[in-house]
């Protein structure tokens, strides 16, 4: 389980950096205002948070009964 937190939360970082990369460029070229910043930023936020729940469910499938809590996600990531 502990390789499934990993591979989508880097996944998720990865996101998030790579659009923090590309809309730091844009801003400093001038092509993007900082009024459309607001839907670039929760847009990115909830396309990398998306990976959380992708990896829940990819775990869940994985589990032979479907016995995915809380507990047993949160033991495994730390």
């Amino acid at each position: 389980m502990k390789k499934v937190v990993l591979t989508f939360g880097l996944i998720a970082g990865l996101i998030i950096a790579g659009l923090v990369w590309v809309t730091a460029i844009l801003v400093d070229r001038g092509a993007i205002g900082f009024e459309r910043l607001e839907i670039v930023g929760y847009s990115s936020m909830i396309i990398a948070l998306s990976m959380v729940f992708l990896g829940s469910n990819h775990t869940a499938t994985i589990m032979p009964r479907g016995g995915l809590g809380f507990g047993k996600v949160y033991r495994s990531a730390c």
